[in-house]
């Protein structure tokens, strides 16, 4: 895949992060104190959740598959 701001070719990977009750990952429209709010993405897991993806190394910029 190429990346949609540099045009390089991007790695495939997973994108990993804490899942928990309070904690678990979320979309946000605007950065909200505590993190409150958000429309969560994904299952509820006890341990970390993983959204496929791709990364430029370049430009530092992300694509997610939720």
């Amino acid at each position: 895949m190429k990346c949609p701001n540099c045009e390089r070719e991007m790695e495939k990977g997973f994108f990993g992060c804490e899942s928990s009750e309070l904690t678990r990952p979320s979309w946000f429209k605007k950065k909200t104190i505590l993190a409150i709010g958000g429309e969560p993405l994904g299952r509820f897991h006890l341990a970390m959740t993983f959204f496929q993806g791709s990364r430029c190394r370049e430009c530092w910029t992300l694509v997610l598959n939720y």
